[in-house]
């Protein structure tokens, strides 16, 4: 098999999702040649467990005594923290590493890059390296991401100053947690803590109490257009030091209560009388002002002309419209895999211009093969 080589290193890399959305990515000689989600394969809906997609790449996609170069692995935590990651019980090794041991796609840790603890950058990285621009504003927005502390300070809403080959400068970190709200400048970067849900959190949140599951956000999306305005319900975002926050008197934040949210309903919330079209409307118009409010902060904090965005949020069509329409002057990229189906291929991409760097994918607009 002819490869790249580059330091006297076989450049293969697989970039590894490991939690809801799974999937798997292979980049050799700077092309992708396979990337996918485990659910295309299981059939099970938003799999997280991609053992048939690195078991495809080691059968199908590698010659087998052909071994990665480096395996990047995401997630929401660091790959060997018991807490968000599954961990053999007799090595004491996170499961995937231990898999890939197995499979001989890797022999040795060295291999193994640990990008567990970089969900939203993760993000970004999707967005910034498919979007061909050379410096970007990245703006990631979702339910949730990976913790700054522990399990506390969960992402809600990043924005990173990107440039080539492998530089993601946060320049805005919303958290959200158990903690008091704090808001604090560090090395350039505003770090805004606080106990309400972000945006995301608050749409999806929006969208249980109207009786869909956890990440079926394009229902509510949908169910919006049947809504009217309804002046009750017209605080479900707030601002706090001119930021967006979700309504702290709707919920009770429990972080890791519930994997796939950190979130109660309250029983005397005032939503609960409410129509399930005009909550949906108004999470859908409040939702929408909130991240064009985020963008224009952002605007202020870079002086690059190129905007890119990720995150599960931006799967909304309605949104991106109106973002595009409303930033005539900025070229504004939307990441199609913005959801936590692309993080594979973040990973990928972000490793391999970092050993790399003067590297470029070949084919990173051509269609990526789905199995």
């Amino acid at each position: 098999m002819e490869v790249a080589i580059w330091k006297n290193i076989l450049m293969i890399i697989a970039g590894i999702h490991a939690n809801h959305n799974a999937g798997v990515t292979l980049i050799d000689r700077g092309h992708i040649i396979f990337s996918t989600e485990e659910e295309r394969m299981s059939r099970i809906k938003r799999d997280s467990s991609p053992f048939l997609t690195i078991g495809k790449i080691r059968y199908e996609y590698m010659p087998i005594d052909t071994q990665l170069s480096f395996a990047a692995i995401s997630g929401f935590t660091p790959i060997n923290n018991p807490t968000g990651n599954a961990i053999d019980p007799w090595t004491g090794e996170n499961i995937y590493v231990s898999y890939l041991k197995k499979l001989k796609l890797i022999s040795h840790n060295y291999q193994v890059v640990d990008f567990g603890n970089l969900h939203h950058l993760l993000h970004a990285a999707t967005a910034f390296y498919r979007s061909e621009f050379e410096n970007s504003i990245a703006i990631v927005v979702d339910g949730s991401g990976s913790p700054r502390d522990g399990l506390q300070n969960i992402e809600a809403e990043s924005i990173y100053e990107c440039s080539y080959p492998n530089s993601f400068k946060p320049l805005y970190k919303r958290t959200m947690s158990e903690g008091d709200t704090s808001f604090t400048k560090e090395n350039d970067c505003i770090y805004f803590n606080s106990p309400a849900p972000g945006i995301g959190a608050m749409y999806d949140m929006i969208g249980c109490i109207c009786g869909f599951k956890i990440l079926d956000c394009g229902k509510t999306m949908g169910l919006a257009a049947y809504g009217k305005q309804d002046l009750v319900l017209s605080s479900l975002i707030k601002y706090e030091n001119d930021y967006p926050v979700g309504d702290y008197n709707i919920i009770d934040f429990t972080p890791r209560e519930n994997h796939l949210g950190y979130f109660n309903f309250k029983k005397d919330s005032y939503l609960l009388g409410k129509t399930k079209e005009d909550l949906s409307y108004a999470i859908q118009e409040q939702s929408e002002q909130a991240v064009l409010h985020l963008i224009n902060k952002a605007k202020k904090l870079s002086n690059s002309k190129n905007i890119v965005l990720s995150g599960g949020f931006f799967q909304n069509c309605k949104a991106n419209y109106r973002i595009v329409k409303e930033n005539p002057d900025y070229n504004i990229y939307v990441e199609p895999l913005c959801y936590d189906g692309g993080l594979s291929l973040g990973a990928a991409l972000l490793q391999f211009h970092i050993v790399t760097p003067n590297g470029r994918i070949k084919n990173i607009k051509e269609k990526i093969k789905i199995t």
